[in-house]
């Protein structure tokens, strides 16, 4: 089996573990970025149904390829806005993938129920001493202003904020964190996100419901995650939990982006899974 993925080396430490072990690896970007159409941050049904599409691709080639047949199971796997993309891929599952097995799906430090804390934005806002803060505000507003356009985001932004919000609709994100580390999120709004309905419409857009998940779960969860706070990811375990799903939670003394170790452990944890003989 190959440990390569032809690209240069870059994703060879993250995926050449699983190609050794037998798996076919489908990465794929997300809708909007690319290729035609618009990029809608966070958006869990676009970007799940995506991830599935690409699983039924993957094996397609692969099958052509190597002229072998494919099992029907799969898993799905993500870092950060990935991982919230495995989570909904994971969701949707039942109903979308019905040919096929899902056996587990795995998210690395994903962004759950956040909603909480853009309920905090407001004007005057004191400074959060992390760097990208304002970068990452941005893009979760410039999604749901895509997506949601009768919500009129820039009613709740001050000139500062529109200008942000406006950039993160094409910059990536190197590009625009240097750009905005100085900036405060409450220099940013005009008035409190809680107020009117913005934080319904982002939470309707952005949550992953705790519910619906037929094969178990991975989190794995950096302690010190500025983005994806343990806190949150915690409360949405529990929540999960409470209405059937199996969640394994595996915790690092790590930021947000765990790092390779973090892959090789979701490795060790798929293998462990019952996978379909078929």
């Amino acid at each position: 089996m190959t440990d390569r993925m032809g690209t240069g080396g870059r994703y060879d430490d993250c995926f050449g573990p699983w190609l050794r072990d037998g798996y076919v690896v489908a990465a794929t970007e997300y809708a909007g970025i690319g290729g035609p159409g618009e990029h809608v941050y966070l958006d869990g049904e676009t970007a799940g149904a995506n991830l599935i599409d690409a699983v039924r691709a993957g094996r397609t080639v692969a099958a052509r390829e190597t002229h072998r047949p494919m099992s029907k199971g799969y898993v799905t796997e993500g870092g950060s806005q990935g991982g919230h993309a495995s989570l909904s891929a994971g969701r949707l599952a039942e109903q979308y993938s019905g040919e096929l097995v899902n056996v587990g799906t795995v998210a690395n430090s994903a962004p759950l129920n956040i909603v909480e804390y853009f309920k905090l934005v407001r004007p005057g806002m004191p400074p959060v001493a992390v760097s990208d803060y304002a970068a990452y505000f941005s893009y979760v507003l410039a999604g749901l202003k895509r997506a949601r356009p009768d919500v009129n985001v820039d009613s709740y932004l001050t000139p500062l904020g529109r200008t942000l919000i406006r950039k993160a609709q094409s910059a990536c994100y190197q590009d625009l964190t240097p750009q905005t580390a100085d900036d405060p999120v409450g220099d940013l709004v005009s008035r409190p996100l809680a107020d009117g309905p913005l934080i319904p419409a982002l939470s309707a857009q952005i949550s992953v419901p705790p519910k619906g998940f037929a094969a178990p779960v991975l989190l794995e969860q950096g302690a010190f995650d500025p983005v994806s706070p343990a806190p949150l990811t915690w409360q949405w375990v529990e929540q999960a939990r409470s209405n059937g799903v199996t969640v394994t939670v595996k915790d690092y003394p790590a930021g947000h982006g765990i790092g390779p170790q973090a892959d090789l452990d979701a490795l060790a944890w798929v293998n462990g899974l019952p996978w379909p003989t078929s």
